[in-house]
């Protein structure tokens, strides 16, 4: 069953969820010998990122433990590897900022010149191999106003490398692929519905007035919303009070 959590402030939010992750990371670790983590970007996991760091540092007591946890990204922004508006660069500057993980261990995505369908479909190769015999174990998942999670955008498109356009659905097979959305004009690349739903545990962090229509949404379930697609029983939420 899904569980709520509700918190005042996004400071508060931010430590609980950390706290939370952690745990799942060390606990899964203790139980399988390892551990996957999709990390989410945008701005709401920031501070979680932060206390994160600084958790995975003060509780790592085995020396091999940077090597038993793989860390992927949920969704990239198609842009270059040194943008400053790309996950990969919010990520090391804050979750990896004092934990220094397995070089080996970090799947990142490709970025330009390589094309926006190609980088999505080397991301599918790998998952798809990683995953062959293996279940993902922790997603960390954020809520747009607009319904959407990752970069599973309403109303985008899924961009193949013949260079032809679908409608993104929940039934998407691909584990990862490229999507282009007609309201900005924009890429990005971003981990399927299907493959989140496999999820282990899915860790929702949403803050901000400006999400209350949508994570109502949410909590009844409206399929018409992306984020919906990827909620699996075992989905927990931290949201800050103004959602309720």
């Amino acid at each position: 069953m899904n569980t709520v959590h509700y918190f005042p402030d996004i400071a508060v939010l931010s430590l609980k969820a950390a706290e939370h992750i952690v745990s799942l990371i060390f606990r899964t670790v203790d139980i399988n010998g390892e551990c996957s983590v999709f990390l989410a970007g945008g701005n709401t996991p920031r501070l979680c990122y932060q206390h994160m760091s600084r958790l995975l540092v003060s509780m790592d007591r085995d020396a091999q433990f940077q090597n038993k946890v793989h860390w992927f990204f949920g969704d990239e922004r198609y842009v270059e590897k040194t943008h400053s508006d790309r996950n990969e660069k919010m990520i090391r500057e804050t979750l990896f900022e004092l934990f220094s993980p397995d070089a080996g261990n970090l799947h990142f995505w490709d970025s330009p010149p390589v094309s926006a369908a190609e980088c999505g479909a080397r991301y599918n190769i790998m998952l798809s191999e990683f995953f062959s015999s293996r279940q993902p174990d922790i997603a960390i998942l954020g809520l747009g106003a607009d319904g959407h999670t990752a970069s599973l955008f309403p109303g985008s498109e899924v961009e193949t490398q013949n260079s032809l356009r679908s409608a993104l659905t929940p039934q998407r097979k691909e584990n990862a692929f490229a999507v282009y959305i007609p309201s900005s004009g924009l890429y990005r690349l971003t981990v399927s519905a299907l493959f989140l739903k496999r999820v282990r545990y899915s860790v929702f962090l949403v803050s901000g007035q400006e999400k209350h229509a949508a994570f109502s949404r949410l909590m009844q379930n409206d399929m018409s919303l992306p984020s919906a697609w990827v909620v699996n029983g075992q989905s927990i939420f931290f949201a800050t009070n103004e959602l309720q």
